[in-house]
């Protein structure tokens, strides 16, 4: 019998009632477990994301578009904890009020230095070395700490 899903996950007899209609489902397996992921739809959050079918043993989830495509590649563990810190050091080029960029002229310099293109350069591409080396050079072109 599969896991119960919790409260605010869509179910998936549920039809879904948000934008763009039937979201695709890609093939995604669990970086953690190696279960596949599916793709499920949160009332908390109105929004998609990728649960692992070993829920509640595996907690493992990834972000989704509206239209199912995966917010980058899912990570283990690590690599997603070294996301979220190359995401909050990067963040401080364009978010802040006054910031020394605008977001646009942030994601050039993330292409530019790493020698990505525009699909690529997502950290959630990124895997946990080069997180680390996006916080390093951060840190040393523009004194940027987490």
């Amino acid at each position: 019998m599969p896991a119960k899903l919790p409260p605010w996950a869509f179910q998936p007899n549920e039809t879904w009632s948000g934008p763009k209609g039937t979201p695709n489902e890609y093939d995604l397996t669990c970086p953690e477990c190696g279960k596949p992921m599916r793709l499920r739809y949160s009332k908390k959050n109105d929004s998609r994301f990728y649960g692992c079918t070993g829920w509640p043993d595996c907690d493992v989830v990834h972000g989704a578009h509206p239209d199912g495509k995966p917010l980058g590649k899912p990570g283990d563990r690590a690599t997603r904890s070294a996301r979220k810190r190359a995401h909050e050091a990067f963040d401080q080029l364009w978010k802040p009020a006054g910031a020394r960029m605008t977001r646009g002229q942030a994601y050039a310099w993330l292409e530019g230095y790493f020698d990505l293109d525009e699909d690529e350069a997502h950290i959630g591409n990124f895997d946990s070395t080069q997180c680390e080396e996006l916080v390093a050079a951060l840190l040393c072109e523009f004194g940027i700490e987490v």
